[in-house]
């Protein structure tokens, strides 16, 4: 099965808002290839890039390539991690940003296991990784030798979808599974976290791995957003249930 998705309407955004906000978009009903940006995945077949439907960036495959998964959640497609391979982009992505908010769509095959869903990192050190672990929402900041760690309270569920929403307002991180709010607690450090802010010139951001190290995703994902901006609650609930309502949540 072909990925007829590649050239559909998701792209309208109805948010309160400035669209500009919007820096990276991965969706993989758009933008998934098993080449060099020319021919679209398959089901079962490699992603070997994925392309970023906002900025354009390109996210090519690492130690090999995950999967295309077509109606994965019974509705749309999915970019499937076996816990061996990511995707990853060899140049900055907002590199001082402080204020953000990132919204993944995703499902953990072992929600046990240390799970990267994306990751920034430079000078051979991983600086940021939002994560999955010990059955946990985990985010992870590292600025000045200072390593800075928040961890939620919901035990995930292998195999089940969740929207995840993590936001910083420059000094503390908020987050949400499924449009309620998750409570945060300090595992390292402080709740101190401000997404890009630690690095000049990052190296590397990744989806599907912590920068260095192992962590590797696996599950799936369908979707990758990230604003600019921290998010207020009105627009946490429309980014979710729209994203809610085109992943079947």
């Amino acid at each position: 099965m072909s990925n007829s998705y590649q050239i559909n309407t998701h792209r309208t955004h109805h948010m309160p808002s400035p669209a500009v906000q919007l820096q990276l978009q991965l969706v993989a009903d758009q933008g998934t290839f098993s080449d060099a940006g020319i021919t679209p995945a398959v089901n079962g077949g490699p992603v070997q890039q994925w392309h970023d439907t906002v900025g354009g960036a390109v996210y090519a495959g690492a130690g090999g390539a995950p999967a295309f998964a077509a109606n994965q959640n019974g509705v749309l497609p999915a970019v499937s991690h076996s816990g061996a391979h990511w995707l990853q982009k060899a140049a900055p992505f907002r590199p001082g940003d402080a204020r953000g908010t990132m919204y993944v769509v995703f499902r953990t095959d072992d929600a046990t296991d240390g799970q990267c869903l994306f990751g920034a990192g430079e000078d051979a050190l991983c600086r940021f990784c939002l994560c999955v672990m010990s059955g946990k929402l985990m985010v992870e900041h590292i600025d000045t030798g200072v390593t800075n760690q928040v961890v939620g309270t919901t035990a995930l569920v292998n195999g089940a979808w969740y929207c995840l929403m993590v936001a910083s307002t420059g000094g503390n991180w908020r987050a949400r599974l499924n449009g309620h709010t998750e409570a945060l607690s300090v595992a390292a450090g402080g709740n101190v976290g401000a997404w890009f802010s630690g690095l000049s010139s990052n190296v590397m951001t990744s989806a599907g791995r912590r920068c260095v190290g192992d962590n590797h995703m696996q599950g799936d994902i369908a979707e990758i957003r990230y604003y600019s901006a921290t998010h207020t609650t009105q627009e946490f609930g429309t980014v979710e249930r729209e994203l809610s309502a085109k992943w079947a949540i």
